[in-house]
């Protein structure tokens, strides 16, 4: 059984953001619309009030015309051939008589005849005062509709009117306001395609600047020697301009970054180096400490229990520090990018021997090793293999109970090896998950003396395995901790292993 691989995190990869371009364009048509709207709205109420001045004017010469013609004729409606017929009257110019119960009517129609309105249509006008300078408005059923009025001449409760309809006003105004509509449209597309054309334009230096910014961001800075060349062109980094001042600003800071860069590596290596000498100059004086206090304690049956006491303080110390100085020189030289020699390794085999270790140093818990029939190979320094599954095994027996139940298991995930080292301990507290790789970090359960712990041993297993191309993971609830190592396989050998 193949131990589970954890799940990575999903990456989101995206081209250039278009949030911003749609905002300005956007908003841009949304001014133009606004814009169209009002003068749509103030070019109708001017053009409204135009025609309605110059139909109360035509309404008012009409009034005067229909005065002339009752002055020459006998009666509002003399006949057929009534002088409303005759050339100055408009098509659609209505003559009524109002009186207090009843109104009575005439329009000239299409074909210039005077044809009678029903009176139920002119109902609403029954009552109403009319005046002979101001026109009024009135909504007149039938075939009429709208019309403005004015008082012609009064008898009494009755009165003469003359209107004209406001026919023709009403679709002059349909076909501006139409015509407004398609305009605003055809500006408002035209606005779109200008807009989202000079906003590629002019955006074009902020998508270079920001694949700049992406070239760096996508660089380790965090170890290593890092290469930060990368640069705003000089023709967008320009000052006189307000692009231009933001890649001057970014170039200012790439330097800044770059010299911090070069300073940390500097003093990395400098460190590295320091850790590498001290190291090699610190065996030599361990191996001799340790090689007396043997001696010393081996010949020394006659010393004094507090001095053989001493000396065998001073013999585990000596050797806890040669571990230490060892760790020490190991991280130094993988820091450094020594190579190793390396070799086809099967670790069904190492991690059998790692556990068999275990077992005789750690009798209390309960061990136990799964790993498929056939061999899982992989190209990588035995020693440094052996080394990783040591130190986790190490890192699981030190950190849980005696009667705990530790699990080491290999298998093949895809194209690569894969050890879990599971255990069912009480689990490592969230805040250290993330730092459990960190050199020297240690959580507050291994400050203890007694278990020897250095704070190097996972920083160790990350390294080596970040060196032979894998990786380290970590999951942890109490109850179960898993730490999973992945080595790619040896070439040629990762089909056979799956096939088998």
């Amino acid at each position: 059984m193949s131990p589970t691989r954890p799940r990575k995190a999903g990456t989101h990869r995206s081209g250039a953001p278009k949030d911003f371009r749609r905002r300005l364009v956007f908003g841009g048509l949304s001014l133009i619309l606004l814009a169209g709207i009002l003068i749509g709205f103030a070019s109708t109420a001017m053009v409204v009030r135009q025609l309605l001045t110059d139909l109360d004017r035509e309404l008012i010469a009409t009034a005067n015309r229909v005065a002339a013609s009752l002055e020459q004729d006998s009666g509002l409606f003399p006949g057929p051939r009534s002088r409303l017929e005759r050339p100055g009257f408009t098509v659609g110019t209505v003559i009524a008589v109002v009186g207090p119960d009843e109104a009575q009517g005439a329009v000239i129609d299409s074909e210039g005849v005077l044809r009678a309105i029903e009176p139920l249509a002119l109902r609403q006008l029954v009552g109403q005062e009319f005046s002979p300078v101001e026109p009024s408005t009135y909504f007149l059923g039938g075939a009429v509709r709208e019309t403005r009025l004015i008082a012609v001449d009064s008898t009494g409760d009755t009165d003469l009117v003359v209107g004209l309809q406001m026919t023709n006003i009403r679709h002059t105004i349909a076909q501006l306001q139409g015509a407004i509509f398609v305009i605003t449209a055809i500006v408002i597309g035209i606005a779109a395609l200008l807009g989202i054309w000079a906003l590629r334009v002019g955006l074009r230096p902020l998508d270079r600047m920001r694949q700049t910014a992406l070239a760096v961001a996508g660089q380790p800075l965090d170890h290593g020697h890092v290469d930060l060349s990368q640069r705003v062109p000089s023709d967008l980094a320009r000052p006189d301009r307000e692009i231009g001042q933001l890649g001057v600003a970014i170039n200012q800071m790439l330097d800044h970054v770059d010299n911090a860069l070069k300073a940390r590596e500097h003093s990395e290596k400098a460190l590295r180096q320091f850790v590498s000498d001290a190291s090699h100059e610190l065996r030599t004086p361990l191996a001799s400490i340790r090689g007396y206090s043997e001696i010393t304690l081996r010949h020394g049956k006659d010393l004094p229990e507090t001095v053989s006491g001493s000396l065998e303080r001073i013999e585990s110390e000596s050797i806890r520090m040669t571990g230490l100085v060892e760790d020490l020189l190991l991280l130094a030289r993988l820091d450094e990018g020594a190579s190793f020699p390396k070799e086809t390794v099967d670790l069904t085999l190492v991690a059998g021997d790692v556990v068999s270790d275990a077992i005789a140093r750690a009798p209390g818990h309960h061990w136990e090793v799964e790993s498929p029939d056939q061999p899982v190979l992989v190209f990588a320094n035995k020693n440094q293999l052996f080394q990783v599954l040591t130190n986790l095994v190490q890192n699981a027996r030190v950190h849980t109970p005696e009667g705990t139940t530790v699990k080491v298991s290999v298998g093949v995930d895809d194209d690569h090896a894969s050890v879990a080292v599971v255990d069912d301990g009480p689990g490592i507290s969230p805040d250290m998950v993330g730092q459990l790789f960190e050199r020297f970090r240690r959580g507050d359960y291994g400050r203890s003396r007694k278990t020897g712990s250095t704070g190097l041993g996972l920083a160790i297993v990350k390294t080596i395995t970040d060196a032979c191309g894998g990786s380290v993971d970590v999951s942890s609830t109490p109850g179960e901790t898993q730490f999973l190592v992945r080595i790619p396989l040896a070439r040629g050998d990762s089909e056979a292993s799956q096939d088998n």
